[in-house]
């Protein structure tokens, strides 16, 4: 669930070194947890994250926009 979630995005925000640029931060539910993990990066929802897709997640998401701010 949500634990393994985050703690796969926490090693991938380190070995990136994405401190600076990433904030993750907890939240109570966005009212879509039927289907997975939900989270929201730059201000688009993202549903259905799972130990099965998280890396794509990062990957897709979550990168390129930390990319850009470099």
């Amino acid at each position: 669930g949500s634990a393994f979630v985050i703690g796969v995005l926490q090693d991938k925000i380190r070995a990136h070194k994405l401190d600076q640029q990433v904030e993750l931060k907890a939240c109570f539910c966005m009212g879509e947890c039927k289907d997975g993990v939900c989270m929201r990066v730059n201000g688009e929802d993202v549903k259905g994250v799972n130990a099965q897709n998280v890396n794509d997640v990062f990957a897709d998401k979550i990168l390129p926009l930390a990319q850009q701010a470099e």
